[in-house]
């Protein structure tokens, strides 16, 4: 039993007792319960400044009972979470069921870190998320007025917006990517070419592009237009550029950084040409509707800058090992409003028969 603080004297089952009436496995490797709502201050232990850059995560669930299995190749905990917090996040997804997973081919293998949703009906996600926003991100007004100020609504571009998106982060120049799957790139295409002229009208200027490798490269002026549309987890793109791929809009904070994901989309070095990320992807939901996915090899070095010290001394000492946890996941999908969620770790077998 691990407790944040000592003044809290109620016990864990008078202080989540739904958690208590959900089913569960009589023959797993043991069970986990956690009061998700204290998310950041666990984090807080091992992060500085933890509380302030994930504090979002206590509004995802208050909290979850999960079941703990192994194999050789993967430690899992499988259960559900409940969502009786005022306003969670989950409720961005409610009455809209999950899609399958098809973004891998447009992920970097130097993506460190990857946030994934998918919805049936983007319209209802994409006023929900609003609606959200608008109860639990303190920046929402500033955002909307800048939106209402270059006539934006976010609403409307569920008219060819698809049923993923994603965001994902790389050790490269700080390397941002906000992914958004359409379905009609040439609507998609055209409101934003329209948006841009606005923008470039009102601020005297003109549009930017640039082709590169039979890709159109456009500069989009208007700093921090994913988070203006999507809120505080698409955050860091001072600059915005922009490319259309098959049926996908993908917006970078980099010039570079667009070219270097052409490059390799075009040499197969994405997840999805990935041996084992593949290997990983049949092992997990595929039809969640949040999935964070951090591949640890390339997160090290990010986790070891925010850690503690103490953890940051834990880390370089155990190295290796955390790197053979190759990929980690969390992914909730939503089911009657309770949320089955899923923790997966996985490592190579050959890892466990070398220390075994």
């Amino acid at each position: 039993i691990r407790t944040i603080n000592e003044s809290d004297y109620l016990s864990f089952k008078d202080v989540n007792p739904e958690l208590f009436k959900l089913a569960r496995l009589q023959n797993d490797d043991g069970n986990l319960y956690f009061n998700a709502s204290r998310t950041d201050d666990l984090a807080g232990l091992f992060y500085k400044g933890a509380k302030n850059q994930i504090s979002f995560l206590k509004n995802i669930a208050s909290s979850s009972f999960l079941d703990l299995a192994t194999t050789e190749s993967e430690i899992s905990l499988n259960g559900f979470s409940i969502a009786d917090n005022e306003d969670p996040f989950f409720d961005i997804f409610k009455g809209n069921p999950s899609t399958t997973f098809t973004v891998a081919n447009l992920i970097s293998n130097d993506a460190y870190a990857l946030n994934h949703l998918s919805f049936t009906n983007s319209k209802s996600f994409l006023e929900r998320l609003s609606n959200y926003r608008q109860k639990q991100e303190t920046e929402y007004q500033s955002a909307r007025q800048t939106l209402e100020k270059y006539d934006i609504n976010p609403i409307d571009f569920s008219s060819w917006m698809g049923n993923e998106l994603a965001f994902y982060e790389t050790n490269y120049q700080n390397g941002q990517f906000t992914i958004i799957k359409t379905n009609d790139i040439a609507q998609a295409n055209k409101q934003l070419k329209d948006i841009s002229k606005r923008l470039a009208t009102a601020n005297q200027d003109s549009v930017y592009s640039e082709v590169y490798d039979g890709f159109e490269i456009t500069f989009f002026p208007l700093t921090e237009f994913p988070s203006l549309i999507f809120g505080n987890m698409t955050r860091g793109f001072e600059d915005v550029f922009y490319i259309n791929y098959d049926n996908w809009l993908i917006f970078s904070n980099d010039f570079q950084n667009i070219k270097n994901l052409i490059d390799d989309i075009r040499n197969e070095n994405t997840w999805g040409k990935s041996l084992t990320f593949n290997q990983y992807l049949e092992l997990i939901n595929k039809e969640a509707n949040l999935s964070y996915i951090i591949n640890t090899k390339n997160a090290l070095r990010t986790m070891m800058g925010l850690a503690t010290e103490e953890w940051k001394d834990f880390m370089n000492r155990n190295e290796q090992i955390i790197k053979e946890f190759e990929l980690v996941g969390i992914q909730f999908s939503n089911i009657d409003d309770k949320y089955f969620t899923n923790v997966d770790f996985f490592h190579p077998g050959e890892y466990v028969k070398r220390q075994g």
